[in-house]
């Protein structure tokens, strides 16, 4: 797996850096609160108080973002800066396991402008739906888990090597309990 990373490491930098030198221009006016995106900020901030998510709290649902982004909060602090920063990180995944993904059956340059294209229309976009403020993160970390689950799948049938398997299981597991990834399995 290291040797994997080693030929493309470059371009994963140049993702990279691109990625942080763009986010400048869209940190914290991405979103729209006024729409629904408040329930994200709300229930984690609720199960921090005591509050007890499907007993107390009604949600739709998987727990696993909840859980996850209340931890964040109890960690880093109740502030609208701990999600974004938790987004841009989960988004910046997304784009490197799809460059990653995309270089198992595309030239180099090809899944470097794939992930380009990704990076503007998912992630750079002020609109409702983005993955650094999605509408829940949900979906997003489901996506981000699914998308790790397939690239370890992957290795895992070119290499055989056990512990792909393992991590594409666990990675499975992770986007199954967000809820929204079941009909990609």
């Amino acid at each position: 797996m290291s040797n994997y990373f080693k030929k493309d490491i470059g371009i994963i930098l140049l993702l990279t850096v691109l990625f942080f030198a763009i986010l400048p221009f869209f940190y914290m006016h991405q979103g729209l609160l006024s729409i629904d995106t408040g329930r994200e900020f709300y229930i984690p901030q609720q199960m921090l108080k005591g509050e007890i998510l499907y007993r107390d709290i009604f949600n739709i649902y998987g727990a696993f973002s909840y859980q996850l982004n209340a931890i964040l909060f109890k960690i880093l602090g109740v502030e609208f800066k701990t999600l974004y920063c938790a987004g841009i990180l989960n988004s910046l995944g997304i784009i490197i396991t799809l460059y990653l993904l995309a270089r198992e059956f595309l030239a180099k340059n090809i899944s470097a402008l794939f992930s380009i294209t990704i990076m503007f229309s998912l992630v750079f976009t002020t609109f409702l739906y983005n993955s650094n403020v999605p509408y829940t993160y949900s979906i997003a970390y489901a996506l981000s888990s699914f998308l790790l689950s397939i690239l370890f799948l992957i290795k895992y049938i070119k290499s055989e090597n056990s512990k792909m398997a393992y991590l594409a299981c666990l990675f499975a597991g992770i986007s199954l309990s967000n809820k929204y990834e079941f009909t990609l399995y």
